[in-house]
């Protein structure tokens, strides 16, 4: 390997653990709007601890990124956080864990429509005529987690002080991946 080429490995999903710092550069939020929904219910951190008063930790697992992830991307593309919050509510009440890395979602204008397992669409106004325009495709967003967590192996096992902010590029809007029509 030359002075130049540094070598990145990948942290397995099952061990990914990311600050909320992380957590919204990564999805492209504030760290204001992940707190408001971790608050909130909408996408809570798979660790949050208060050690004392005044200190909490609070770390972001994969699933927890890719909830985020998908739910910026909703947000992108103009559906309200209320219909967003709306939609977890319902597929929770139908046995969904986490619902928004558990289904396929695409969007027609502002309306949503989800893919259960079982393959049936539900969501929009009228279910059974839905035409898919734009689909999620969610190994694009596993690949920009992937992205945003990859760091130098000689660091592996060691905290890294304050990584640079992501910046999404000009030329890709949302989470700049691309759709599959």
């Amino acid at each position: 390997m030359t002075a130049d080429a540094t070598e990145h490995t990948e942290v397995p999903d099952e061990h990914l653990a990311v600050t909320r710092a992380v957590a919204a550069r990564i999805a492209g939020l504030t760290e204001r709007q992940v707190d408001y929904w971790a608050g909130t219910g909408l996408i809570e951190p798979a660790v949050d601890t208060r050690l004392s008063p005044g200190r909490r930790v609070q770390l972001y697992g994969f699933i927890d990124l890719l909830a985020l992830l998908v739910a910026a991307e909703l947000k992108n593309r103009k559906v309200s956080l209320q219909h967003i919050r709306a939609i977890v509510a319902h597929l929770r009440s139908r046995g969904y864990t986490s619902p928004l890395t558990q289904l396929t979602f695409a969007t027609v204008g502002r309306d949503v429509y989800f893919m259960h397992e079982d393959g049936s669409w539900e969501g929009g106004l009228q279910p059974d005529q839905v035409v898919l325009h734009e689909v999620l495709n969610l190994s694009l967003l596993r690949s920009r987690i992937a992205a945003g967590t990859r760091r130098d192996a000689a660091l592996s096992g060691k905290v890294e002080p304050g990584a640079a902010p992501w910046v999404p590029s000009r030329s890709s809007p949302g989470l700049g991946c691309p759709l599959t029509p």
